[in-house]
């Protein structure tokens, strides 16, 4: 950016740096890793992931250091769950070495979006099937990307003097998040708002 970038002042989530990472799952195997300029993918309209929600994502967080360098916070934690969550919903595993050289190669291409504290650099990496078929079947290709998004608090201008900010939720007893067995542990999209799943 011209400047650096205000942490008070971003919107969480409609920020993105110029670039991201993507790789393609074909044939058995991922192709083609490589961080490009952030553009709109072309998917057929009968893609998995569109009828059947075949993906898993993850978020976590890179902060500036006192002498500029960008960390990560457990991001070994975070290539483990997404693991986890690819293997049970039939997804192919991204392999924790291959997810973590993606995420740390993306950040430190877009380190310069990174803000200061409090701010941070917001990370969604999500795996996607995309065969263009209406049959109940697992993807055979998916794409795999990465997401950098600068960040300050989760409600634009919070501070600590004026509070995190706050939010309303819906508090149910008739809807469960999960029961035992189910998907509770596992990172996907759910058609329930988020605020109503915590």
């Amino acid at each position: 950016p011209d400047q650096p970038l205000d942490p008070l002042q971003l919107d969480f989530g409609k920020s993105f740096t110029p670039n991201f990472f993507v790789s393609e799952y074909r044939n058995g195997e991922w192709r083609n890793p490589r961080i490009q300029r952030l553009e709109p993918f072309s998917l057929h309209p009968a893609a998995l992931v569109f009828h059947y929600a075949q993906t898993v994502f993850e978020g976590l967080k890179a902060f500036r250091q006192m002498d500029g360098r960008a960390v990560l916070f457990r991001p070994e934690m975070n290539a483990r769950r997404f693991q986890l969550s690819a293997d049970r919903l039939s997804i192919p595993q991204v392999d924790e070495a291959f997810f973590l050289e993606a995420v740390s190669e993306l950040v430190e291409n877009e380190r310069g979006y990174l803000p200061a504290a409090p701010g941070c650099l917001y990370i969604r990496p999500p795996l996607i099937g995309v065969d263009a078929t209406l049959g109940v079947k697992s993807a055979s290709e998916f794409i795999f990307f990465v997401l950098t998004l600068p960040a300050g608090g989760y409600f634009k201008g919070a501070t600590a003097a004026t509070g995190p900010g706050a939010i309303d939720v819906l508090v149910t007893t008739a809807v469960v998040r999960s029961a035992p067995g189910a998907m509770g542990s596992v990172k996907l999209p759910s058609p329930q708002k988020k605020s109503a799943m915590r």
